[in-house]
């Protein structure tokens, strides 16, 4: 029985796709792109001009006719459009896991798990421009949150990349934390010294109803102690 893991497709912003995997099991970013064509996935999926991009195809059954072998005809691929897999990662409606052709010689599952597409900086480079955008100070300068020196992080592949953004996260999230629970504790200091000024005006409002009282009544002791001198 062969194996679905599920995986999300996460678009920037916010927006979820759940869904079941096929190929090579490894995590991928990039522009949503999509193609239209109803046959032509291998040419598709190495076409250079899709390098880094997740490719959408609309038509919905994919893989009924697998992967064809690498044959050449007059120094060209006569079914690829280059020597290898440029797209990031593949999305589809309905994926055959059974295919049937003359030309294939094994299928798109077999062909993308040993063809994970781009194994470059493409995936940092991803996460980076993130990075600069949010925190600019630390990608550009003490590289703070990602471990390093951007010139040395570019060299990384698209997993250990991968594995360096997952702790930057971590790391953006946990200050994230701190400073809520900072910002929650001066909000309760702010409500406190609020309540204190309210109490004080309350008691002022009641010492100058008691202070108004008292020379009410010492207006009116005086005036009864003059009457009573007066006769």
């Amino acid at each position: 029985m062969i194996e679905k893991i599920k995986v999300k497709l996460t678009l920037e912003d916010g927006t979820v796709y759940t869904g079941r995997s096929f190929g090579a099991p490894v995590p991928a970013a990039g522009e949503v792109v999509f193609n239209t064509a109803m046959t032509g996935y291998p040419e598709s999926l190495t076409d250079p001009s899709y390098r880094g991009q997740i490719l959408c195809l609309t038509y919905p059954l994919v893989g009924n006719y697998g992967a064809p072998g690498k044959s050449e005809e007059n120094d060209l691929y006569r079914f690829y459009e280059s020597s290898s897999v440029h797209i990031s990662g593949l999305i589809v409606s309905d994926y055959s896991f059974e295919y049937s052709h003359w030309n294939a010689e094994e299928s798109l599952d077999e062909w993308l798990k040993r063809n994970p597409g781009i194994k470059d900086k493409t995936y940092y480079n991803f996460i980076a421009q993130e990075f600069r955008e949010v925190f600019p100070e630390s990608v550009q300068g003490s590289g703070e949150y990602l471990d390093g020196q951007p010139e040395e992080l570019l060299q990384m592949d698209s997993y250990n990349a991968q594995i360096v953004a997952i702790k930057a996260l971590q790391k953006v999230i946990q200050q994230s934390k701190t400073q809520q629970e900072q910002i929650e504790v001066q909000d309760k200091q702010i409500k406190e010294q609020q309540q204190q000024v309210e109490s004080t005006k309350q008691e002022n409002q009641q010492l100058r109803s008691e202070l108004d009282e008292l020379k009410t009544l010492v207006n009116t002791l005086v005036a009864n102690q003059t009457g009573q001198g007066n006769r």
